[in-house]
């Protein structure tokens, strides 16, 4: 388990825990909410034209402000819009998921899930690697016309 608290001194300080970059953010107090992944999103490889997803949760500090956290997720460091059609985003305080149906070559890459305390003074974010598999299709021979 990685928690924010320990780095809250350092502010923008990148730590790498369990193959995965997680950003601290400076706290104030002692009483700071802070930003924990419990579980985090495992890599994916699929064959083009199927589903894939992602799935990692949170837990705060107090508890009771983890739903008031928020929770964005990049592509290859873009962020990926809310209401984009291609990828669909739930977050219920806890757990945040991304879902992609029928992937493209082009969805390959990193996806990383970044949360923000509700006061905004803390984040933390997580990655895993989407691989796509291209779909090999084979044609029989034409024929030869004579």
């Amino acid at each position: 388990m990685w928690s924010l608290k320990r780095c809250k001194r350092w502010s923008g300080l990148l730590t790498k825990a369990r193959g995965a970059l997680r950003r601290c953010a400076a706290g104030s107090g002692a009483d700071d909410e802070t930003v924990e992944f419990v579980r985090s999103p495992v890599d994916v490889t699929v064959t083009e034209g199927e589903d894939a997803s992602f799935e990692c949760e949170l837990r705060g500090s107090p508890a009771t402000t983890t739903r008031s956290s928020s929770v964005s997720w990049y592509k290859d460091d873009d962020l990926i819009p809310a209401d984009d059609d291609d990828f669909r985003q739930s977050f219920d305080g806890r757990v945040a998921q991304l879902y992609i149906a029928g992937t493209y070559v082009d969805d390959a890459g990193v996806y990383t899930c970044t949360a923000t305390s509700s006061d905004r003074q803390r984040a933390a974010s997580i990655a895993a690697t989407l691989v796509v598999n291209g779909r090999l299709t084979l044609h029989a021979p034409s024929a030869p016309t004579t």
